[in-house]
Parts: C-alpha cells; sequence; structure tokens
C-alpha cells in the first residue's frame, strides 16, 4: 500500500538568477547548477550501494533543485536514524554547493525531516512543503537552513562529541549564529585539507579567499542594495570565524582523502 515515508529532504534555490537576463549569464548559470546536480545524481548511480540502507532522488528545474534521501525498501526500524539521514543528506551536497559558490553564485535552501511521498510522476508530501517554506520564508540568508529544532539537536551533539582520539576540536557539519542552524559549506575542507573533487585539489584557505572575494564582489556591485548587503555581510562574518580541525598530538594526520 502506498503512503507516505520518513525522508531528508533539501530544497535550495539559486540566489539572483532571476534578476539575470543576458542570454550568455543565465545560460552559464544554469549549466553550473543543473552539471553539478547531475554529476551528483550520475557519481551515486556509478557506485556500488548495496551496503548502504538509503537511497536518493534529484529534482532539479528552473533555478531550484529538490534531494530527497530515503531508506531501501525492507530496511528494519532498528536501523533508521532520520538525524544520521539528514547528516549524509547534508554531507553529499558540500561539493557541488562549493562548486556553484566558487563560481561566483550563491545558493539558498531548506532542510527537514519529514513524511514525503516520490514515484516517477513526482513528489509531495509535509517535508517538501516544510523545506520550501524554509528556504523562502525563514532562511532569508545565502545559507542551507536546518529545520530549527532539528540543527539545534544535531549541533549540539556534534559539539558534544568535538573532542575526540583523533581531534582535539572537530567542527560540526552544522554551524549556528543568530539563532540559525545551517549546513557549514567549509566541513569537509575543515576536517582535512586538500580535498580531491572531479580531479580537481581544492584546499581550505584557497577555498575561503575565493568564495569572501566572491562575496566582497557581491557587495562592491550592489552598494545601494541594503537587502543584499546584509545577505553577504551574514556569510562574510560566518566564514571570517571558520577554522580547521585541530588534530590530537596523539594522532598522525594521514593525509588527504576524497568524498563524493
Amino acid at each position: 500500500m502506498k503512503n507516505y515515508e520518513d525522508m531528508a529532504v533539501i530544497f535550495m534555490d539559486l540566489l539572483g538568477s532571476q534578476a539575470k537576463n543576458d542570454f550568455a549569464e543565465k545560460f552559464k548559470i544554469h549549466n553550473i547548477f543543473h552539471t553539478e546536480m547531475k554529476r551528483a545524481e550520475e557519481r551515486k548511480n556509478a557506485r556500488q550501494t548495496q551496503h548502504v540502507i538509503y537511497d536518493r532522488r534529484i529534482y532539479s528545474f528552473s533555478d531550484c533543485v529538490y534531494i530527497f534521501y530515503f531508506y531501501k525498501p525492507g530496511i528494519e526500524e532498528y536501523r533508521k536514524k532520520n538525524d544520521e539521514l539528514l547528516k549524509v543528506a547534508l554531507l553529499n551536497s558540500l561539493n557541488p554547493i562549493m562548486k556553484i559558490m566558487l563560481s561566483g553564485n550563491f545558493v539558498r535552501g531548506g532542510a527537514t525531516i519529514g513524511k514525503c511521498y516520490i514515484d516517477d510522476l513526482g513528489f509531495f508530501g509535509p517535508a517538501v512543503n516544510r523545506a520550501y517554506k524554509i528556504e523562502s520564508e525563514i532562511a532569508e540568508f545565502p545559507i542551507i537552513e536546518i529545520d530549527n529544532e532539528i540543527g539545534r539537536r544535531i549541533y549540539k551533539e556534534q559539539i558534544e562529541n568535538s573532542q575526540t582520539f583523533i581531534y582535539d576540536w572537530k567542527p560540526s557539519i552544522i554551524s549556528e549564529k543568530s539563532g540559525k542552524y545551517f549546513l557549514n559549506y567549509m566541513y569537509q575542507l575543515e576536517i582535512n585539507s586538500p580535498l580531491y573533487y572531479e580531479n580537481e585539489e581544492y584546499d581550505f584557505d584557497t577555498v575561503k579567499e575565493d568564495i569572501l572575494r566572491n562575496v566582497f564582489d557581491n557587495k562592491a556591485k550592489h552598494p545601494q542594495s541594503e537587502k543584499i548587503l546584509k545577505k553577504m555581510t551574514f556569510l562574510e562574518e560566518w566564514l571570517q570565524t571558520e577554522k580547521c580541525a585541530k588534530f590530537s598530538e596523539k594522532v598522525i594526520p594521514m593525509g588527504s582523502f576524497t568524498l563524493e
């Protein structure tokens, strides 16, 4: 019998694209955004994933994307941990978002856990509506904001476990600023830099500097727009506080690693 299922849902919107009408510029943004989403789906399909308990679907259209993570059929209830499912969804979204931001574009989104239904025709459900509402009415800034109570819970758990045998201090995949909980765009690079993705090398300092440069450029282009300046200032202030993990003196770092 068909019914809703628990899913992690992320809705993202590419900011500023509606104000751009030049075809060449719009086509460039279109390619960057949808190519990254397509690559993410192709990598999932290319990997052997029989050992994981989840699957995902990506629906991209215009300047928006919905990303769904859900449990495979037959997975026992005791193995289903919804907060962990959302963390996987957020983690696997980091690299495409990084590429988009390095191109000089910015995204805003909402992420939640809740009831959804998906088939080959499309999708619907309370979590679909909630993720959209977070992006369109709550997030405000160029962040992927997490449903507040869920974000607070995951953030608290990660901060409480930030000191481990390997790390004296370990970043959280979720950041907090001004009462908002949102995806830490720099998380993978904070854990271990450099990072290898799509045959390219990325290091923490360079990526941080490049994104900040795009922030400054955007502010310079719109000096009279209080709305844009507020958004960029929020992102700038958060980025300036980000730092790499500190390894414990008991452990020698093993070098770089590659994630999806």
